[in-house]
């Protein structure tokens, strides 16, 4: 059932043609719950789990990589925040993956 939900999410988001408000609001409430300190872990972890999904197929969701980040460290997900970090360390540093190496 989880994985029928981020299909059709991703069919919502990209096919449908959205429009820029409707696509804040959507990023607006995903944004309030991962923000919010008493969100339940289970809908943190299907947040997380969507933008997951989004992001393998090529679409993204435009939450900022600190928000996600600090997140997934408020709510013990530290795989998913190391992760985060990291790519926030590369946009702010300017380093490419390759420069590490």
């Amino acid at each position: 059932m989880e994985e029928f939900f981020k299909v059709s999410f991703q069919s919502f988001w990209t096919v449908s043609n959205l429009d820029a408000c409707m696509q804040d609001k959507i990023v607006h409430a995903f944004k309030t719950v991962l923000e919010c300190q008493s969100s339940s872990r289970k809908s943190v972890e299907q947040i997380f789990g969507l933008i997951e999904y989004m992001q393998i197929s090529g679409d993204i969701i435009p939450i900022p990589i600190t928000t996600l980040a600090t997140s997934a460290e408020r709510h013990q997900y530290y795989e998913r925040a190391l992760y985060y970090r990291e790519i926030e360390f590369r946009e702010t540093s300017g380093l490419r993956y390759r420069d590490w190496e």
